[in-house]
């Protein structure tokens, strides 16, 4: 084993593996299932706000569980793909990013909707842009201060990727009435777009592949 475990609600325990494989435990430490991937699994399990298990391999892929693997029951995991939201937006080409209800002093949700392939490595970031400067937004829920890639040199991806996220962070009651622009944007792998403001960034910028970008005012 390499990686440290993440534990579910019924206290199963999802691990990583230097042989490749992705393991579930039972509370008692025997094997509920497991899963080959690509290469071996440096990376430490994470388990969504939406129940599901996220695990990145060596291989470059980011793998989504939403329950045992086949042929146990029919969730089957797939690379770079992600569970359908409770909620669907419309879809549009490319990119998009809708907020849900924004509320003071309440968690928010937002969701994502890719629709367009890519055929080339990049960097993925998910962002919100406040009075209190900008914030990073996991697709587990976390909410971090700054400007960080949630993933980094995906090798391509060529299929539907829609999720809703709720996020673990409270809103401020000092953001009521004031305006959130949230982002989402595929980025050519390592490459930084060159903007000193997200206000700048845009479809045509600089090593942008792609930008989902909406603005949203929170309720007092």
């Amino acid at each position: 084993m390499y990686s440290s475990a993440a534990i579910g609600a019924d206290g199963t325990r999802y691990v990583g593996s230097t042989d490749n494989n992705v393991y579930a435990l039972t509370s008692t430490g025997e094997l509920a299932w497991s899963y080959t991937t690509g290469e071996r699994v440096d990376q430490s399990p994470s388990i969504g706000s939406d129940g599901c298990i996220y695990v990145g391999s060596g291989d470059n892929r980011l793998y989504v569980f939403e329950g045992p693997p086949t042929p146990t029951p029919t969730s089957t995991p797939t690379a770079t793909t992600a569970p359908a939201a409770t909620s669907t937006p419309t879809a549009v080409p490319g990119l998009s990013i809708e907020p849900g209800q924004l509320q003071a002093g309440k968690n928010f949700t937002f969701t994502i909707n890719l629709t367009q392939s890519i055929n080339e490595a990049f960097d993925f970031y998910v962002l919100a842009d406040t009075q209190f400067g900008p914030y990073t937004l996991y697709l587990d829920g976390r909410v971090k201060k700054g400007i960080k890639a949630i993933y980094k040199n995906v090798r391509g991806y060529r299929a539907q990727f829609l999720k809703e996220v709720r996020c673990r962070a409270v809103l401020p009651k000092a953001m009521g009435g004031k305006e959130v622009t949230f982002y989402a944007a595929v980025v050519k792998a390592g490459k930084i777009p060159p903007v000193s403001r997200l206000s700048q960034l845009s479809s045509n910028t600089p090593y942008v592949i792609l930008l989902g970008k909406s603005k949203a005012t929170v309720a007092p």
